[in-house]
């Protein structure tokens, strides 16, 4: 299993890159939504984000982190190299989790 620490370690920081980006974006959408109703809960934004975390974050999180590893335990048994395997889980992992980031940015950008 040691072999396999690096992979895991950034699937794992990924997915929880992911699961993070993913709560600020679905609080700031939440905030959004009740200011067009009528309720100001801008100033509770970190409030919110806290407690509300098993939600949408944990779950984004485990999602990411499950289909990653099956990806990269799949990708070592295909190519029986461990190397290979590795270099195109992280590569992979880093450029979507990056892409999302970038793409969920501008829905929480107001709040920070």
């Amino acid at each position: 299993m040691q072999e396999h620490a690096k992979s895991i370690s950034v699937c794992l920081l990924t997915a929880l890159f992911t699961g993070f980006v993913t709560q600020l974006m679905s609080i700031g959408g939440f905030i959004r939504w009740s200011a067009v109703k009528g309720n100001d809960y801008s100033s509770e934004f970190w409030n919110l984000v806290i407690s509300s975390w098993t939600e949408d974050g944990l779950t984004t999180f485990l999602i990411w982190s499950v289909v990653s590893l099956v990806v990269y335990f799949t990708l070592h048994r295909l190519t029986k190299e461990r190397k290979t395997a590795e270099k195109v889980i992280v590569r992979l992992s880093i450029i979507l989790a990056v892409l999302y980031g970038i793409f969920m940015y501008p829905n929480f950008r107001d709040y920070l």
